[in-house]
Parts: structure tokens; sequence; C-alpha cells
């Protein structure tokens, strides 16, 4: 899965280097730049994106200004020349925060955390004591690839911790999860 990208920047130095850096992610995928805050509205009004890199100083409305105009689940990583506005920014539920200039071993951290927190969103939780189709937790769905996968757990041969990735073991079959081992244990 790739992670559509948006950059909203009035700095054509800034957009250029940002897309650099996302053109050496291939889980990335840079979808368009924009350079005020009005012509991003108009972008995501038609058009889905999962992560966008937003400076908070710009003409007209601010970054700060247009994340309250955002749906609450929109994912930000704000870009910005400014220490004075990071706290407000984890306030509003920013994914990360990255003074310029930007290096990219800072903005890999960042699009890492970024894939980790869409990818667990995608994972599809155990059901609940609740839910009438599964009272006793015999299975569950793992989000591997594009797809998702129901597996039985009394089918489960063994299950591996990889750094980021677990792999489960199902008879001849292989599934790869991107989420750490202790992300799994707390579902």
């Amino acid at each position: 899965m790739k992670i559509k990208c948006l950059i909203i920047d009035d700095e054509p130095l800034a957009v250029s280097l940002l897309t650099d850096y996302i053109g050496q992610v291939p889980f990335l995928e840079l979808v368009h730049s924009c350079y005020n805050a009005m012509e991003a509205l108009t972008f995501l009004h038609t058009n889905p994106i999962d992560l966008i890199f937003m400076d908070i100083n710009m003409p007209h409305l601010s970054g700060m200004e247009l994340i309250n105009l955002l749906d609450k689940k929109q994912k930000v990583i704000f870009t910005t020349a400014y220490s004075d506005y990071a706290l407000e920014s984890y306030e509003k539920n920013a994914l990360d925060y990255l003074l310029k200039p930007i290096t990219f071993e800072r903005f890999v951290r960042a699009v890492t955390k970024a894939w980790e927190i869409l990818e667990n969103a995608k994972i599809t939780p155990i059901p609940t004591t609740e839910d009438p189709i599964n009272q006793n937790h015999t299975s569950i769905f793992l989000k591997t690839g594009k797809s998702v996968v129901k597996v039985e757990l009394s089918k489960i041969d063994y299950i591996e911790g990889l750094k980021d990735y677990v792999l489960f073991v199902v008879g001849n079959e292989k599934y790869i999860v991107y989420k750490r081992m202790k992300d799994l244990e707390t579902k």
C-alpha cells in the first residue's frame, strides 16, 4: 500500500525538498502540491489524501487555521521553520512536527510513524465478547499487503517478531503484517 501524500507550502524550495524526499520513500506517493491553504481545501474536497505535509506560516490562512477546517481523522505532519507551534500542533493531533531545514533521516522517522499509524488503522481488531459471531475469539483478521485475511487461532503454527513486522506462519502460508509484536499483543 502506498500512502497518498499532499504537500501544502508556499515556499517552492520546501516543496521541492519534500517532493524529493517523498520520491525516495517506496511507500509514499506524492499526489499533488499546493502553494496555499485555499488551493489545498479545494483539492481535498474531491481528492482523498492519506497524509498531508503542511507548512504553518502561509499567507491568508495558516496551517494551524487550516487544520481546524480539515476532517479530524486527516493525518498531518507539520513542516515549518518555527518551533513556537510544536505543542499546539500535537493538541490538534498532528502526527509529527518537522523543523526546517528538514533532514532526510528525520523525514524518514516521521513517515515511518505515519505508516505505522495508518497500517494499524487498517487491521481489523479481534471481535469483542459482545460480538455474537465470535464469542470465543477463535479467529483474527490480518491486513497483509493489499488484502485482509481471516486466520483461525488454532491453525497458527507460530508468530515471529521481525522488528517492525510480525510473521504469522499458518500451515504452508506465511503472512507478514506491518506491526510491532508489542502492538499486536496489545490488540
